[in-house]
C-alpha cells in the first residue's frame, strides 16, 4: 500500500510540474520584458551618442553637447519607441532561447547523441535573436529615426509608423533588415550563449550543488558575454543603420562608407557603444535573474507546501484505519 501511495504521490508531483510549465515559460516572459524595459530606460541618452556616431550625424555627439544645444530631454528622445521595442525583445529572447535549448536537449536524449551544451547554447541564442529581430524590427528603424532626425521625437509610435507607412511602404519599415540580421545571429549566439555557458561552469565549480547563479555575479557575466557579442557584430550593425538612414543598398552602403570613412568607418560609435551595452547587458541580466528568482519563488513554495499537506492527509488517514 505504501508503494502505491509513493506512486500516487509521484505521478501526483509529475503532474503539478507538468502543469507549471505555461507559468515557467510566462515568468520568463515577464523577467525578460522588464529587464529589457529597465535597462533600456537607464541607458537611453547613451543609445541617443550611439546612434549619432553610427549614423554620422551632424548634430551634436557628447551627452554634455546634446544636453547644452538641444536640452536635456533630447537625450531621452525615442525613450519610448527604445523601451517599448526592446522590452518585448527581450522577452521574447530569453522565453526562445531556453525554449530551443530545451527542444535540443530533449532531441538529443531521444537519438541517443552526446550532449553539446556549446552548439546548443549557441544554436539557441542565434534562434532568440532572429525571433525577436523579425516581429519587432519595425520598431527598431522608428527608434533610429527618431534618435537621428530633427523633430521625430515629437511623433507617437503609431503615427510614426504610420508615416514611414504612407511614404516608403512597407519595405521602409524594414530598410537595412539583411544586415541586422546578419549582425544579430553572431551577436544574440554569442552573448546568450556565452552568458549561458558561464553561468552554468559559475554554478558548477563555485557554487554548492543544486544552486544557480544569482543576480549579483550575472552583473559580470553579462557584461563579458555582451562585450564578446559586440565585438563580432559591430560593423554589421554599423552598415545596417546607415541603410535606415541613408536608404542604400547593402552594397552600396558598404562600399560608399569604405569609401568616405576607410575601415575605422564601420566602427563609429564603437566607443558610445561600448560604454552603453557593457552596463546595459549588465542591467539586463541582473534584472532578469532578480525578477525571475522572484516569480519563480511561489510556485516552489506552493507546491512544498502541497506536498507536505498531501503526507499530512495520508499519515492522518493511515492513524484512521489504525
Amino acid at each position: 500500500m505504501a508503494r502505491v501511495g509513493d506512486s500516487r504521490g509521484a505521478d501526483a508531483a509529475g503532474a503539478r510540474v507538468d502543469a507549471n510549465r505555461p507559468a515557467t515559460s510566462l515568468a520568463k516572459f515577464v523577467a525578460g520584458c522588464t529587464s529589457g524595459a529597465v535597462s533600456r530606460a537607464a541607458t537611453n541618452p547613451l543609445e541617443v551618442v550611439r546612434l549619432r556616431r553610427m549614423t554620422g550625424s551632424s548634430k551634436a555627439l557628447t551627452l554634455r553637447g546634446i544636453a547644452r544645444d538641444e536640452g536635456v530631454s533630447a537625450l531621452f528622445r525615442g525613450t519610448k519607441a527604445s523601451v517599448t521595442r526592446h522590452a518585448p525583445a527581450k522577452g521574447v529572447c530569453f522565453l526562445v532561447f531556453h525554449a530551443v535549448k530545451e527542444r535540443l536537449t530533449r532531441a538529443r536524449e531521444r537519438a541517443e547523441a552526446a550532449a553539446n551544451a556549446t552548439t546548443d547554447a549557441l544554436v539557441s541564442g542565434a534562434a532568440a535573436g532572429l525571433t525577436s529581430l523579425a516581429l519587432l524590427y519595425p520598431l527598431d528603424s522608428l527608434l533610429v529615426r527618431q534618435a537621428t532626425t530633427e523633430g521625430a521625437a515629437m511623433v507617437g509610435l503609431r503615427k510614426g509608423i504610420g508615416g514611414i507607412l504612407r511614404r516608403e511602404g512597407a519595405r521602409g519599415l524594414y530598410r537595412g533588415v539583411v544586415p541586422a540580421a546578419l549582425a544579430v545571429v553572431p551577436e544574440a549566439a554569442i552573448t546568450f550563449g556565452t552568458y549561458d555557458l558561464m553561468r552554468d561552469w559559475y554554478a558548477s565549480n563555485i557554487l554548492p550543488p543544486g544552486e544557480r547563479a544569482g543576480p549579483v555575479p550575472s552583473l559580470f557575466i553579462g557584461m563579458a558575454s555582451a562585450a564578446a557579442g559586440q565585438a563580432v557584430a559591430f560593423p554589421l550593425d554599423v552598415v545596417s543603420r546607415r541603410m535606415v538612414i541613408e536608404g542604400g543598398t547593402l552594397g552600396r552602403t558598404i562600399r560608399t562608407l569604405a569609401k568616405t570613412s576607410g575601415a575605422i568607418g564601420f566602427y563609429n560609435g564603437l566607443g558610445a557603444t561600448t560604454l552603453k551595452i557593457l552596463p546595459m547587458s549588465s542591467l539586463t541580466f541582473f534584472t532578469y535573474e532578480c525578477v525571475l528568482g522572484w516569480l519563480e519563488t511561489e510556485p516552489r513554495d506552493d507546491e512544498s507546501d502541497a506536498r507536505a499537506m498531501d503526507g499530512r492527509s495520508r499519515r492522518a488517514r493511515a492513524r484512521n484505519r489504525v
